[in-house]
């Protein structure tokens, strides 16, 4: 992602990322939130990435997430003029784990 139009796509992938997984939650016993978009170069392939918040329901919340991967697609189309929509898939964010585990690690040597 480089230029201005990326940014903007990237933002809108993200906000209606966050909205519809709040918005189709499996149920209140765990939270979602998403921090990322990866785009392919051809714009064909979108993973939004997301933390889960306890730990323990990651795989629960993934599974579901990707259940829901063709009704988000078709939230995208309808909120957007684009053309072409790419495929969606959703995805844990490893690198935002391993951020949180090395300030956990951080806090504990001071």
């Amino acid at each position: 992602m480089s230029g201005p139009r990326d940014k903007r796509i990237e933002s809108f992938y993200m906000e209606l990322a966050a909205r519809f997984l709040e918005e189709n939650s499996a149920g209140p016993t765990y939270m979602i939130t998403v921090t990322g978009i990866t785009i392919s170069k051809n714009h064909q392939y979108v993973t939004v990435l997301f933390t889960v918040m306890p730990e323990s329901y990651e795989a629960t919340a993934l599974k579901y997430a990707r259940t829901l991967r063709s009704d988000f697609r078709e939230l995208v189309k309808s909120q957007s003029k684009m053309k072409v929509i790419p495929t969606f898939d959703f995805d844990i964010d490893k690198g935002e784990k391993y951020r949180q585990r090395i300030d956990i690690l951080i806090q504990k040597t001071k």
